[in-house]
C-alpha cells in the first residue's frame, strides 16, 4: 500500500494518508482486543457479585458504565500510540481524527464482546485477584473472537482500498459495521445480564 499499489492512478500521498489512518485505527482496536478489562468486568466482582443485583442501577447504566471505564484505558493507549507515530511519521489532523473515531468505535465492540463472554460464564470463585486477570479463560475466548472479528473488518477495508471507492465508503463502511455491531451486542448484553442476575441468585 505504501508504494501506491492501491488506487492505481491516484496520489500516493493520499493513499498513504488513508492507509495510516486505517492501520492506526486497527492498532487501537487491537489494543481493545488484548485489553482484559471488558472480559473480566463481572468476574472481578467475585463473591460480591450479588451486590450488583441489589443496587438500584438499571442494566443499561451498568453496561454503559463498564464500557466507559474500559474506554478510558483505551484513550490512554490512543494518546501513547499517536505520540509514538508522531515521532516516526508525519501525522495530519485527519489521521488523528480517523484513528481516534474509528479506533474508539471498534474498541466499544471489543469491550462488549468481552462482556458477553464474561457474563455468560463469570469466574466468581477466586481468592487471588491475579487469577481473574491472568488465569481467566474468558480473556482468551474474548481475545480469539475479537481477533477474528477484527480480521474480517480488516480484510474488508483492504478490499475497499483496492476497489478505489470513495472516502465516504472507505471510512463509512467500517464505521457502520462497528456501530451496528455495538448496538446488536448491547441488546444481547441486556438480555444476558438480566438472565444471569436471576440464575446466579
Amino acid at each position: 500500500y505504501m508504494n501506491g499499489d492501491v488506487f492505481t492512478g491516484g496520489d500516493s500521498g493520499i493513499i498513504d494518508t488513508h492507509f495510516i489512518s486505517l492501520i492506526g485505527a486497527g492498532v487501537v482496536v487491537m489494543l481493545g482486543v488484548i485489553n482484559s478489562i471488558g472480559s473480566t468486568t463481572f468476574s472481578r466482582e467475585g463473591k460480591n457479585f450479588w451486590i450488583q443485583r441489589t443496587l438500584p442501577i438499571k442494566v443499561q447504566d451498568q453496561i454503559i458504565g463498564r464500557i466507559l471505564s474500559s474506554l478510558f484505558v483505551q484513550l490512554i493507549g490512543i494518546i501513547a500510540l499517536l505520540s509514538s507515530l508522531h515521532f516516526m511519521i508525519e501525522l495530519k489532523l485527519e489521521n488523528i481524527f480517523w484513528i481516534t473515531v474509528i479506533g474508539l468505535l471498534g474498541s466499544i465492540v471489543m469491550v462488549e464482546i468481552g462482556m458477553v463472554v464474561d457474563i455468560f460464564r463469570p469466574l466468581l470463585d477466586w481468592d487471588n485477584p491475579q487469577k481473574v486477570m491472568k488465569q481467566n479463560l474468558n480473556v482468551v475466548i474474548a481475545m480469539g473472537i475479537g481477533m477474528l472479528y477484527l480480521l474480517g473488518v480488516g480484510l474488508l477495508a483492504r478490499k475497499l482500498m483496492t476497489l478505489e471507492v470513495s472516502l465516504i465508503i472507505l471510512y463509512g463502511v467500517p464505521i457502520m459495521i462497528f456501530i451496528i455491531s455495538s448496538l446488536g451486542l448491547y441488546i444481547v448484553l441486556r438480555k444476558l445480564i438480566e438472565k444471569q442476575f436471576q440464575l446466579l441468585e
